[in-house]
This record gives C-alpha cells, sequence and structure tokens, in this order.
C-alpha cells in the first residue's frame, strides 16, 4: 500500500500544527486515559511510529482541549466574541451613543 504522505511520520507531527503541539505538551496519562490507552501508545504517537484510529480522533481532540469545525466556519476566541456581542448590540440599540472616529 501506497504511503498517504510523501513526509515521514516524525517530520509530519512536528509540523503538524496545533494538534501535534498539543499532544506534545499534553500529559500522556490524561491522553491515555481519556482514550482508555496506555501511555507508551501515547508516546509512540508523539514519536511517529503508531497513528490514530478515525474512531479515536474525537476523544483525542477532546482531551487535547480541540474541536473540529467546518472549513467554512470562523473560530474566535470566546473573550472576543462576548465583547464584540456586547458592542453590536449597544450600536443596535443606540447606535448614537457609540464614538466613531
Amino acid at each position: 500500500m501506497a504511503p498517504v504522505s510523501a513526509v515521514e511520520a516524525p517530520a509530519s507531527l512536528r509540523a503538524g500544527g496545533v494538534v501535534a503541539e498539543r499532544l506534545r505538551t499534553a500529559k500522556a496519562a490524561a491522553v491515555a486515559d481519556a482514550l482508555g490507552k496506555s501511555d507508551s501508545w501515547v508516546d509512540k504517537v508523539r514519536n511517529g511510529e503508531s497513528g490514530v484510529l478515525i474512531h479515536d480522533l474525537p476523544a483525542l481532540l477532546d482531551a487535547l482541549g480541540l474541536k473540529v469545525v467546518g472549513a467554512s466556519k470562523v473560530c474566535v476566541d470566546r473573550d472576543v466574541y462576548v465583547s464584540l456581542r456586547t458592542i453590536a448590540g449597544a450600536a443596535l440599540e443606540a447606535p448614537q451613543k457609540l464614538e466613531w472616529e
């Protein structure tokens, strides 16, 4: 069977973005417990010696404090959202009270 990616697993994990970074910094025991796996499994995934099954992805992402959203969606920090919602609400209720520059 042909490899899925031309990049070797350890290199792809290092350059894997947020998921790889969170996995590197997470406690192996916490991730292992969330997935019902062993600490050694987490170490193998970190080192590129093992992969993650599709049915394990939701639990893995949850253990890392991440979630998947559609490509057409935009995510912002909750505090930013609340601030923008407050400003938008004020603008809709009494636009004359906002200062414009």
